[in-house]
């Protein structure tokens, strides 16, 4: 029987990620360095987040901190580009061209003609309107990471920019997530970089309504009952939540 606790599900979901990260590159370049430097600070972050909150279920998306992590070290220099290039471990060989055009690949790659899925992969930059920006950042943000920078006024209009921020994520996660930002916004707010992922698709051996039952799910603190369907793959028996609502 196949069951998913809290630290069981992260680690799935990031053995997930990496054989879908896998899969964009070639038989000879299973030892990407930036792949691996991926990987290797989002684990790091995933497990510092367990500690932080062992009776919380966290889930954490490796790309889009990469993602996140590169456009910072895109726009910055000195100790700041030197300080990050360290938290991801990138070998010193590696050149800045390279890391780029590895993350355009595994992001071209999640855009797929496979029926019945469908992933959405959004990075968006709200900057307040007067900060200057280099074209070649903008340039490099958006032909390499699917990056588009938006400019909104946080000076003067906190709530527009917040209504506008809530409508992009609202809208690149086809409404399960409507708000991301609840609390006002302060106004010395210069930028906000903001990432969805959104996942769709049918599962490969399908769930049956009229196998649910009701099953125990632990939450870390407490046992309770809900409703379970049940399913089976190549001998392996898999239960899923009805309801579980994951944002």
């Amino acid at each position: 029987m196949f069951f998913l606790n809290r630290t069981a599900f992260a680690v799935l979901f990031i053995l997930l990620l990496k054989n879908a990260f896998s899969n964009v590159l070639n038989n000879g370049e299973k030892e990407c360095p930036v792949i691996k430097a991926m990987h290797e600070i989002s684990e790091k972050i995933s497990s510092a987040q367990m500690k932080i909150s062992p009776n919380e279920n966290v889930v954490l998306s490796p790309l889009s901190i990469g993602t996140f992590l590169n456009l910072f070290y895109l726009g910055t220099t000195g100790d700041t580009k030197t300080e990050i290039k360290k938290a991801f471990v990138y070998p010193e060989e590696v050149e800045e061209h390279k890391i780029h055009d590895k993350y355009k690949r595994v992001i071209n790659s999640l855009e797929n003609d496979l029926k019945d899925v469908k992933i959405n992969f959004n990075t968006r930059l709200f900057l307040q309107k007067e900060v200057p920006i280099l074209d070649s950042f903008k340039n490099i943000s958006e032909t390499f990471y699917n990056t588009e920078i938006e400019k909104v006024d946080y000076e003067h209009f906190p709530n527009a920019a917040k209504f506008r921020i809530n409508s992009w994520v609202s809208e690149t996660t086809e409404g399960k997530i409507d708000e991301i930002i609840p609390e006002v916004l302060k106004p010395d707010t210069k930028l906000l970089a903001v990432n969805t992922l959104f996942f769709n698709a049918s599962w490969k051996y399908p769930f049956y309504h009229d196998h649910t039952s009701p099953g125990i799910f632990s939450t870390g603190k407490d046992n309770i009952t809900i409703p379970m369907m049940e399913g089976s793959c190549d001998g392996l028996i898999i239960l899923m939540i009805q309801n579980w609502n994951l944002k």
